[in-house]
């Protein structure tokens, strides 16, 4: 928008037929090719995940594709009950680093 912050909103698109992790992992992954998000574990209110190669989200998309990659991600998988917080794990490069991120974290972006 004009303020130059990502704006999100929920789409009404068909999503996952369950909220197990790796059904919501498999309909990120369906929406985003390049990218092979894989779970990890969950533990308490905190799903772990990896992207073992992340060359495609780190180097080729830009500043703002990462942002709204995880901002998807990160909305999608807090979908699942308990869960709050998503933990990020793979290399780090130019436009993207590894954290735990949650819904709060696209506040004022």
């Amino acid at each position: 928008d004009s303020t130059g912050k990502l704006e999100i909103r929920k789409r009404d698109t068909q999503g996952p037929d369950s909220l197990s992790p790796q059904a919501v992992i498999n309909f990120i992954n369906a929406g985003f090719p390049n990218i092979k998000l894989q779970l990890i574990k969950s533990s308490n209110d905190t799903l772990y995940v990896t992207i073992p190669d992340a060359t495609y989200l780190t180097q080729q998309m830009g500043s703002t594709g990462p942002d709204l990659y995880f901002a998807e991600a990160v909305f999608n998988l807090t979908e699942i009950p308990g869960i709050r917080f998503i933990n990020f794990d793979f290399e780090e490069g130019d436009h993207a680093q590894p954290g735990t991120l949650s819904r709060d974290s696209f506040n004022d972006q």
